[in-house]
């Protein structure tokens, strides 16, 4: 599934397409349990992370905040992209 086609809206949603496309079906109940406490820690950081790129107030979002959350993309896409080149994982 290319980045155009994922469309989780929740963080459930998005963990249960990263466990069809990286964990294998073999895979025993507590690497899937490490796996989901992995993923979940993750996208409690990313939350954490965006929430202080973000201003308090409710306008327009400044250069900064758009800076913050293109630099956490870029991140993550390079990661993703090293994963792939590498055949260790590939996007859901």
């Amino acid at each position: 599934m290319s980045d155009d086609e994922f469309e989780a809206t929740t963080v459930r949603e998005a963990w249960l397409a990263f466990e069809e496309a990286a964990i294998p079906k073999d895979a025993g109940p507590n690497q899937r349990k490490a796996m989901e406490m992995g993923f979940y820690g993750g996208a409690l950081a990313m939350f954490n992370l965006l929430a202080v790129a973000s201003s308090q107030d409710s306008g327009e979002p400044t250069d900064r905040e758009v800076d913050a959350v293109s630099t956490l993309y870029d991140e993550l896409d390079k990661w993703g992209d090293e994963q792939t080149a590498a055949r260790l994982w590939s996007a859901p």
